[in-house]
């Protein structure tokens, strides 16, 4: 029984290895490059002997914070201090680390895809990889299909994060999951990550998304009352913590001038629709604004870092409380 299982283990981290392979071949131009550290000199006026002028505006080192740059476009991604240089790493340390939890996991890799996206001063990334083969059934017949997130920075906005959300397919909507395993790494720029650990925990986080189905079915069997939908999109566009007057927001709304309620109640419209008056229409219309809602950003990673929390905030205030 055992030497059965063991083998079956040992197809799947072959069949991994594979599908990782084509990952890593399908990268874009451009992720993997060299990091260049330069010595940062400043001009610093200091007295000397009237032969001289004077004043010596010779450059002085200064050692305590260095220049990075990009090593293949020569772009300056910004400065750097002290501690941080001992951490630095260039991406590819932090995808080949996602690729070696991806092989170790005990989840269906077959069909995997990637998607990677540079800051446009290559200061920071998001990796995003969805896995197909692990769909899961949610209500009204659509399917929910996991994606693991990276988030990383050479120019310190963002430590490395390596996490596990949902995409809903009908509408493509991001979805956040709520278990608390759903992070599985949170570190400031060092990169030290126990692989087996965090596949072991990719595996689990991926068993435990069962237990959300109970909740995205309680949400699809609760009925919303009108007053709430108005508060939700108040909490989206003022924010959670803004005084909520509907009458007002009516008023608002009726004016035309606030685009983003606009967009809400256009969305909401077709999510009563095709899902009914219920909580988990209420709750793709917050996934589907901080998914889908234009942004004038080039940013896209800082952006999706923003927008995550946020709907996190909202849904948890108004659709998880008790």
């Amino acid at each position: 029984m055992s030497n059965v299982i063991q083998l079956a283990g040992n197809d799947r981290r072959i069949s991994n290895k594979i599908q990782v392979s084509n990952l890593r071949s399908n990268e874009p131009e451009g992720v993997r490059f060299p990091l260049v550290v330069k010595d940062l000199y400043v001009r610093k006026p200091s007295v000397v002997s009237y032969e001289n002028g004077g004043y010596d505006t010779f450059p002085k080192l200064q050692s305590t914070t260095k220049a990075l740059f990009n090593g293949h476009t020569g772009q300056e991604i910004g400065l750097i201090g002290g501690r941080r240089q001992d951490a630095l790493a260039p991406y590819g340390k932090y995808l080949d680390t996602v690729y070696s939890v991806l092989e170790r996991c005990d989840v269906n890799l077959d069909g995997v895809t990637g998607k990677l996206t540079l800051s446009p001063d290559t200061g920071s990334l998001l990796g995003r990889w969805r896995i197909p083969n692990e769909k899961f059934e949610a209500p009204c017949g659509d399917h929910i299909v996991p994606e693991i997130g990276l988030t990383t920075s050479l120019n310190g906005k963002f430590p490395f994060q390596l996490g596990l959300g949902c995409i809903k397919i009908w509408c493509n909507n991001g979805m956040t999951l709520f278990n608390s395993n759903a992070m599985l790494y949170n570190h400031k720029h060092d990169g030290k990550l126990d692989v087996q650990i965090a596949a072991e925990m990719l595996s689990q986080t991926i068993r435990s998304i069962h237990r959300e189905q109970g909740l995205w079915h309680r949400l699809s069997n609760t009925m919303v009352m009108p007053n709430k939908v108005w508060r939700v999109m108040n909490g989206i566009v003022h924010g959670k913590d803004a005084e909520f007057d509907v009458h007002e927001l009516m008023q608002e709304y009726m004016e035309g001038k606030n685009k983003k309620l606009n967009y809400l109640r256009k969305a909401w419209g077709n999510y009563k629709e095709r899902l009914g008056n219920n909580e988990w229409a209420l709750f793709n219309l917050v996934t589907d604004y901080f998914t889908h809602y234009p942004s004038k950003t080039r940013d896209l990673v800082r952006l999706n870092q923003s927008r995550t929390s946020k709907s996190r905030e909202i849904i948890e205030e108004y659709l998880l409380a008790a």
